[in-house]
């Protein structure tokens, strides 16, 4: 999704301008081909996807280097994602280049869009599973069928940024439904995913569904099978945080981890649970010398009463 981050700081950047500017028909032109190539790596692997091949792909990622106007404005409006100009999924990748831009500028508005448009899924688009959306994109409706693996990777993916720069234990909360349920739920046996995660529980093998769509000799390799890893392994990138001098600690399950503290030490973190079955937890930390720093330990938000 390289490509697609590309597009939106381009475009985002320049709705930041007082007064924004057409976009430059040299550089939309560039940006084209580049998708161009983003797609029919992603979609076409051996074949040769152009825009006549991929009319609706085409248009519909247009539309959004055209009114890229839309997604900042719609945040900042509150108005949902689903209702935005690119409700798939993979405009969760695109949209997560707020964060770096809040970051890099200080300015509220990409915090306030970026805020907005992720709690907006939370309320319209997530599944009681954790999942996101509906086949493969936001309708507004999460409970009328299904939710591809692919979904949820990237719902996973912008939820890691938000808990990042917000630290609200609510992107946490989220975290823990969509890794517990629709991440490992995607897993059938040890090796294969499933294309759609269902309140049914009824999982069909990704291959089986979107083998067509691959090459010969290589058609396991769907983008649902190869990004359904990436949603289990993401815990390492939300399980513990650091940031003010604290630490976060996100994630609760049996684990023998390592992170830095807020000074640069190493730090082992150890949990003896059999959490989310049961609640009791033991936490373990070992440090490579003596240091002081606050540490944030989670309450769940569905935990009617949490004791330390």
């Amino acid at each position: 999704m390289y490509c697609g981050a590309r597009l939106a700081q381009s475009d985002l950047v320049t709705e930041a301008a007082e007064t924004p500017a057409a976009p430059d028909a040299d550089a939309y032109a560039a940006a084209l081909e580049e998708l161009s190539g983003c797609i029919r790596n992603y979609r076409g692997f051996h074949k040769r996807v152009t825009k006549t091949d991929y009319v609706p792909a085409f248009d519909e990622y247009e539309a959004g280097c055209r009114a890229a106007v839309v997604r900042l404005d719609a945040g900042l409006a509150g108005v949902p994602f689903y209702r935005t100009n690119q409700p798939r999924w993979e405009a969760q990748h695109t949209l997560m280049t707020l964060a770096p831009l809040y970051e890099i500028t200080g300015d509220d508005r990409y915090y306030r869009a970026f805020e907005n448009l992720w709690q907006s899924i939370v309320r319209f688009d997530r599944n009681n599973f954790g999942g996101f959306g509906t086949g493969e994109g936001a309708e507004g409706k999460p409970f009328t069928g299904g939710s591809e693996t692919c979904n949820t990777v990237a719902w996973m993916a912008w939820t890691t940024e938000y808990l990042k720069l917000s630290r609200n234990p609510a992107a946490a909360d989220e975290l823990e439904l969509s890794n517990f349920n629709a991440a490992w739920g995607s897993l059938i046996g040890d090796v294969w995913y499933t294309y759609m995660n269902v309140m049914s529980g009824e999982r069909i093998l990704a291959p089986d569904i979107l083998g067509p769509a691959g090459f010969e000799g290589g058609t396991e390799m769907s983008c649902c099978q190869t990004n359904g890893a990436r949603g289990i392994s993401q815990v390492a990138e939300w399980a513990v945080l650091t940031g003010d001098g604290s630490l976060y600690l996100n994630y609760y399950g049996p684990c023998d981890a390592q992170a830095q503290t807020p000074g640069g030490s190493r730090l082992g973190i150890r949990q003896k649970t059999a959490y989310p079955a049961q609640g009791r937890i033991a936490i373990t930390l070992s440090l490579d010398q003596p240091e002081r720093f606050p540490l944030h330990l989670r309450t769940p938000g569905w935990s009617e009463k949490t004791a330390l």
